[in-house]
């Protein structure tokens, strides 16, 4: 489960951004603002999830032009994990806490 802040991004931006996680098998929860669920193989590890996560999220804020996104992410039964997602000067890059 993957819950975001798109700060400061306009509507056209979100629109994009949420269309791109779409795209990538994202599905948006219903009734709640901004948190996604995505169904990964009970044989991938987490370190690979993680790495979905990343990617995923760098090509969305690519794509749709937002320069930070914040989120916090659940993997399966454990401990929640948060992290950011920003425009760099080579590109985006994503540190997860």
């Amino acid at each position: 489960m993957l819950s975001l802040d798109l700060t400061n991004a306009d509507d056209d931006q979100r629109k994009d951004f949420y269309n791109l996680l779409d795209l990538n098998g994202w599905v948006k929860l219903p009734d709640v603002d901004t948190v996604w669920q995505k169904k990964f193989g009970s044989l991938i590890l987490e370190p690979s999830i993680r790495r979905s996560i990343t990617t995923d999220l760098e090509s969305a804020a690519a794509a749709s032009r937002v320069k930070l996104v914040t989120f916090a992410a659940q993997i399966g039964d454990r401990v929640a994990i948060t992290g950011k997602t920003e425009k760099v000067p080579s590109g985006y890059k994503t540190t997860i806490k």
